[in-house]
């Protein structure tokens, strides 16, 4: 969880938000639209969005999706859940 919240705070802070300097309410406004976590938690997350009847996703990877690694790892956790 601290790997994803650091990449999210790099990416808005590369655009002059400061989510460490915000209060818990508006980060929480911020950081709550994001599935963030290790797989085991993304999985949940995304588990949880389906049984709450959704029939899809669309991801976008815009903190760390140039990363190596990241997208392959999103596509096998976000795999193990749909398929």
């Amino acid at each position: 969880m601290e790997e994803a919240l650091a990449d999210l705070t790099t990416y808005f802070g590369g655009r002059g938000i400061d989510l460490a300097g915000m209060s818990d309410d508006d980060r929480a406004a911020i950081t709550g639209r994001f599935a963030l976590g290790d797989p085991d938690t993304v999985g949940e997350i995304l588990t949880d969005d389906l049984a709450r009847g959704i029939d899809g996703f669309t991801i976008n990877a815009i903190a760390n999706g140039h990363i190596p690694g990241r997208v392959e790892l999103l596509g096998r956790t976000a795999a193990a859940i749909v398929f």
